[in-house]
């Protein structure tokens, strides 16, 4: 087609495009740091291997609006919180994610 725009161009604009997306997403989260929020817990966890025998784990959710949130505990804890929804504070900003505590 006539009048197309070149690829370095779109790729230039895409990049940019994406580096905005990140900004605004790293500003909502910084706007509900201290608030508490709903949050369904998933089945999603992550393990931080540190050598200690009690692993620190990550369980993996999201609030109302579909933010990303983590929340440091124990297996015990975890098989607690999975597929349920309960009051939680943001505490902190990690990796695009939202670390938070239990109300």
């Amino acid at each position: 087609l006539p009048e197309q725009i070149a690829g370095d161009i779109k790729k230039a604009r895409s990049k940019i495009m994406h580096q905005q997306a990140e900004q605004q997403q790293l500003k909502t989260l910084q706007n509900y740091l201290g608030k508490q929020e709903q949050v369904l817990w998933e089945q999603k966890v992550t393990e931080i291997t540190t050598g200690q025998p009690d692993a620190v784990k990550y369980l993996h959710g999201h609030t109302r609006n579909f933010m990303p949130v983590v929340i440091a505990a124990k297996q015990s804890q975890i098989e607690q919180l999975k597929n349920t929804i309960t009051t939680v504070q943001l505490e902190s900003i990690e990796d695009k994610t939202a670390v938070v505590t239990l109300c």
